[in-house]
């Protein structure tokens, strides 16, 4: 599945729903998805940006958070050695 376009569908203002059809995707993946962004606390264009290469999306500062970020949306906390 590709994040771009599920983003850029929803900065349009399409519904989970229609975002879904669109994509040919269930509508419950696009919810997951929706509701991970928004514990990130970032807007559509900060994830836009992020998803295009116009931000350096792995800053050394932040490795450690892009990698619990990552484990959210992989559902895979488990498999970093600091949640084991």
């Amino acid at each position: 599945m590709e994040l771009r376009t599920l983003i850029l569908l929803k900065k349009k203002g399409l519904s989970n729903r229609k975002v879904a059809q669109m994509m040919n995707i269930n509508r419950k993946t696009v919810d997951s998805y929706i509701g991970r962004f928004r514990l990130l606390g970032l807007d559509y264009p900060e994830l836009l940006a992020a998803y295009s290469g116009d931000v350096d999306p792995f800053p050394a500062i932040l490795t450690p958070l892009i990698l619990v970020i990552w484990g959210i949306f992989t559902n895979s906390l488990t498999i970093l050695p600091f949640f084991s």
